[in-house]
């Protein structure tokens, strides 16, 4: 018998920002000072510019259809078992 997993995975978005300064150290330093919403998507998102990992599984329990848990959040079963009695 199968199990389901719940397969955890990060994305790593690139994303640059111009600013004007004397050297490439400056430049750096400039840049960490700045708000990251100014920074924008490499190739405006057009052509996807990212790298995604796998970082982990873990079984998929059995929780009910409005449980908060099946999107990964905490479980609450028991509450919506409760209100539905």
């Amino acid at each position: 018998m199968t199990n389901r997993y719940k397969v955890f995975a990060k994305m790593t978005t690139y994303l640059y920002v111009h600013v004007d300064a004397d050297s490439e150290d400056d430049a750096i330093d400039i840049a960490r000072d700045i708000d990251g919403g100014d920074f924008i998507p490499l190739n405006q998102g057009i052509i996807e510019c990212g790298d995604w990992e796998i970082m982990d599984a873990e079984i998929e329990l059995d929780h009910l259809p409005d449980c908060p848990a099946v999107d990964g959040f905490g479980c609450r079963c028991t509450e919506i078992e409760e209100v539905s009695e």
